[in-house]
């Protein structure tokens, strides 16, 4: 299954490149891509103009879920593929804070079946298979080790938290791009847990714990 791009027509299809050094990739998650409907809650209509629910509970290993896809999803029935999880209040207020980051993570699904769609979205519903949430992802993956600094070179740094940073890798006029997401554990050493990469048909999040060698 897979969707067209509202600006050009074209039917898009995945193709993520994982960097040197990260486990994976997943769909990003923001309201331009994959969005998740919170629990309990009625799964509305494709055309909704209202506010709905998104999710900011830690979804269950064995959970349905309902998620709304959108370019590049590009799946079948019964495929196993990361989805990221994001709250709300981070990519609609930026909201930037250790609670909010901790709702985030990456969940491995499973696609159960379609609920609606059109050319350019579905409502779908997945079992969660497996979850890691943000703060937990460096402690998930072995540190792959790098020399030099983390990101010798970048356009613009964000220091969210005594925890976390956002690095602006590069930015083509913000069509495209790439940024990073620095966890400093407790013992002052930084993790690249998270890398996005977006271009005008995709984006996708690149997960792992990428370290500077000490």
């Amino acid at each position: 299954m897979r969707f067209k791009c509202k600006t050009c027509g074209e039917t898009v299809k995945k193709d993520p490149t994982v960097p040197a050094g990260f486990a994976g990739w997943a769909y990003y998650c923001s309201d331009n891509d994959m969005e998740w409907l919170e629990r309990g809650e009625e799964i509305p209509p494709l055309d909704c103009k209202e506010y709905w629910e998104r999710r900011e509970i830690r979804p269950d290993v064995g959970e349905v879920c309902a998620v709304l896809v959108r370019k590049p999803f590009d799946e079948e029935i019964g495929n196993e593929f990361f989805v990221q999880l994001r709250s709300p209040r981070d990519y609609f207020s930026d909201e930037m804070t250790d609670e909010v980051i901790a709702l985030g993570g990456i969940i491995k699904c499973r696609f159960e079946s379609v609920v609606s769609r059109d050319e350019y979205k579905a409502w779908i519903k997945v079992t969660v298979l497996e979850v890691i949430m943000n703060d937990e992802l460096y402690k998930a993956y072995k540190p792959y080790e790098i020399h030099g600094p983390l990101v010798p070179d970048y356009d613009e740094e964000w220091k969210y938290t005594d925890k976390w940073k956002n690095i602006e890798i590069w930015s083509g006029q913000g069509d495209l791009g790439e940024v990073c997401d620095i966890f400093t554990d407790d013992d002052g050493r930084e993790h690249i847990v998270l890398q996005n990469y977006w271009d005008l048909h995709n984006e996708y999040v690149y997960f792992g714990n990428i370290v500077a060698k000490s």
